[in-house]
């Protein structure tokens, strides 16, 4: 397989989850049907998915031109890099279904074609169920991700809509919820903020580590921080 072919089966790749998961109104539509995403009455697999996939990549904005030359302006995409290190990239996209996208991602070439398209490392896939995803966008610089475990997510939403007055004091805007595809009680938060320290000082303060184990958390939350990008 000649490296023009491997490259451009990278490319539709890309573009196929793209144009199946996230792009035009397929995205609009999920996108604005944030009651459905948000209802407790909903079982642990929502219907509406999305895939995270981490890696890293020789240059950023080479890596960029490829990727960007196949996405949708009106595609609901967000790339993340790593504070400290630009070069190791987030992309989440909404999908299609969990089956489509691991389909396409395990496809023959794929692995050959990311490498030629400048990724340096082996990808690491999450595949998550949305239950709420913000329409707005937002300028702030940076992404938090909270994970951990739940006994019950309706339990859980209950405390978490009560606390949204500590999460706006804070300066959290939050992003989505969504759950694992392989383990619907594990949870997952992000929240967009311009200040790093004070989201941390407020996840690791006494008074929400009580009220989250009365939400009924049942892991130490996993805390990542990604950079926004402006492509």
């Amino acid at each position: 397989m000649s490296k023009l072919h491997i490259t451009i089966l990278y490319i539709f790749f890309v573009f196929s989850l793209l144009l199946y998961g996230c792009g035009g109104g397929n995205a609009s539509k999920q996108s604005e049907n944030s009651e459905a995403f948000d209802s407790v009455t909903l079982s642990a697999y929502s219907g509406n998915t999305s895939i995270g996939v981490t890696h890293s990549v020789k240059d950023y904005q080479e890596w960029l031109k490829i990727y960007s030359s196949t996405a949708d302006p009106e595609s609901r995409i967000s790339i993340y890099t790593n504070p400290e290190d630009p070069n190791v990239i987030t992309v989440f996209e909404l999908t299609k279904s969990h089956d489509e996208a691991k389909n396409l991602f395990n496809a023959d070439g794929l692995k050959e074609g990311m490498t030629l398209a400048g990724v340096s490392s082996t990808p690491v896939v999450r595949f998550y169920d949305i239950k709420y995803f913000a329409t707005g966008k937002t300028d702030k610089m940076y992404c938090i991700i909270l994970s951990h475990a739940v006994a019950d997510y309706a339990i859980w939403k209950k405390f978490f809509d009560e606390d949204e007055p500590i999460h706006n004091e804070a300066g959290l805007d939050l992003l989505s919820i969504s759950t694992n595809a392989e383990d619907p009680n594990i949870v997952n938060v992000m929240f967009a903020t311009n200040d790093v320290k004070k989201a941390k000082d407020l996840i690791n303060s006494s008074d929400l580590k009580k009220r989250m184990t009365e939400s009924g958390v049942q892991s130490e939350p996993i805390l990542t921080v990604l950079k926004t990008t402006k492509e």
